[in-house]
């Protein structure tokens, strides 16, 4: 079977603030005002690359994945270990470990991390803890650290190594009162005695939870309130939401948090419900009709990227597989709104430095399906009143030059955001059935503001 990567490249980063920013407070409690609302408009298809997938290894939700160099990992349902891609020769070419309950093997896979210079590969189970495995060989490592007894890996969010190789930092709620303590709470104070994250030191030395929970309520279904999205940032802190909240965080690398902003936007919706806990699945998901999720935060310099998404599908059923509607908004570090409201084709499973990677299951959408094609987008953002700069080359394999338009104050009505002139154009988001798609954040000549 074949499948294909498509490349594309996103102007998105510092350049935004062309005549400068003053700092923003501490929090913010109220929406943030965006430089552009894209208003749903999807990004710009530049390439496609052929990649074969080998009979006999299914892939179908792909749930995370991680990337170094020519290497893609993958974690997907059903679980059958790490799926291994080579990009560079355009094939599948290994599975590292595999589901059972010896050693180096999984119960249930959640989270990958990869340390790409220390050649290791982490996967977190929802069960058994977290296993260390030898990049390139894939070998298991005969390590597997136990998962503190309160604490529960996230269903979303990138655990990541601290930059000296010491920490492996990953998502998830940790309980004063047990692992699950937090859904007996009423819902207006569900993390009051929460806090969230895991920092496991990797030569040994005491666990310890990351920080205090960013807010005190979740009113949304069980696994969204279950969930902490969290990236590491270029500076070696990170940022950090929770999946029911409408707020992200931003930390130093010793966990100071310096910010906190509201990241709700046009296309953010929430109509005030609240699901009752053990009500059924019914009004769960009805739930995610009407109200947005934090499905994802990404950090890269001074970006930082929110993904909130909420259910295209109405008037679900039971053994409907349900499809997504997915937005992107994209803040400098200290809040202030740059975008609003780019279109995604799907939930982000990774990023791969200022890369951002999305499954695109085709037009058909979520169905199970062996994935047919990789896509590596970035949805491209008009920096309004600044001159144009210089675009740094692409990183990876595969390298490919950013030509931009003339900057204009707002994208145009229904096309794409910020298309390229119409003799490069290409159908947006055309990949095919299904595809992993790729952003990158990028900073543009002259730092924090225009050159």
């Amino acid at each position: 079977m074949r499948f294909r990567i498509v490349w594309s490249i996103v102007a998105a980063g510092s350049g935004f603030a062309c005549a400068g920013s003053p700092p923003a407070a501490d929090t913010r409690s109220t929406p943030a005002a965006y430089g552009v609302d894209a208003a749903g408009r999807p990004a710009v298809e530049t390439e496609r690359i052929p990649v074969r997938w080998t009979a006999g290894q299914p892939v179908g939700f792909v749930s995370t994945a991680a990337a170094c160099g020519t290497q893609l990992y993958l974690l997907a349902f059903p679980p059958s270990g790490v799926q291994v891609v080579d990009l560079e020769r355009g094939e599948w070419s290994a599975r590292i470990g595999r589901v059972g309950d010896g050693p180096g093997e999984f119960r249930e896979p959640r989270l990958l991390a990869a340390d790409c210079a220390r050649d290791r590969l982490y996967v977190v189970d929802g069960i058994g803890g977290v296993s260390v495995f030898a990049r390139t060989s894939g070998r298991y490592l005969a390590t597997t650290y136990e998962t503190p007894p309160n604490f529960s890996p996230s269903l979303i969010g990138h655990p990541f190594v601290s930059a000296d190789g010491g920490v492996l930092h990953v998502p998830g709620l940790w309980p004063s009162g047990g692992r699950n303590a937090y859904a007996a709470e009423p819902n207006e104070r569900m993390y009051r005695e929460t806090q969230l994250g895991w920092s496991l030191p990797l030569a040994g030395g005491q666990n310890a939870p990351m920080t205090v929970s960013i807010e005190e309520g979740c009113f949304a279904d069980g696994g969204t309130c279950a969930s902490v999205a969290l990236d590491r940032r270029t500076d070696g802190g990170w940022a950090m939401a929770q999946g029911g909240g409408t707020r992200v965080a931003v930390f130093t690398g010793d966990g100071s948090q310096t910010h906190a902003f509201d990241v709700r936007s046009p296309r953010f919706l929430r109509d005030g419900a609240a699901v009752t806990w053990g009500a059924g699945v019914e009004q769960a998901v009805g739930w995610g009709e009407t109200n947005s999720r934090i499905a994802g935060v990404y950090a890269h310099d001074d970006v930082i990227a929110t993904i909130h998404a909420h259910n295209a599908t109405t008037d679900w059923r039971p053994g409907e597989i349900v499809q997504f509607n997915v937005f992107m908004n994209l803040y400098t570090a200290t809040g202030d709104g740059l975008v609003s409201d780019i279109r995604l084709p799907d939930l982000p499973v990774g990023r791969d430095g200022g890369s951002l990677m999305v499954v695109d299951y085709g037009e058909a959408g979520r169905r199970g399906e062996r994935i047919g094609s990789i896509w590596c987008g970035l949805p491209s953002i008009p920096r309004r009143t600044c001159p144009d700069a210089a675009p740094t080359p692409g990183r990876g394999p595969h390298r490919h030059r950013w030509r931009r338009p003339a900057p204009r104050s707002a994208p145009p009505t229904g096309g794409e955001v910020n298309p390229r002139p119409s003799s490069a154009r290409r159908t947006a988001f055309r990949a095919g059935p299904g595809s992993i798609r790729r952003w990158r954040f990028r900073k543009t000549a002259g730092g924090t503001g225009c050159s």
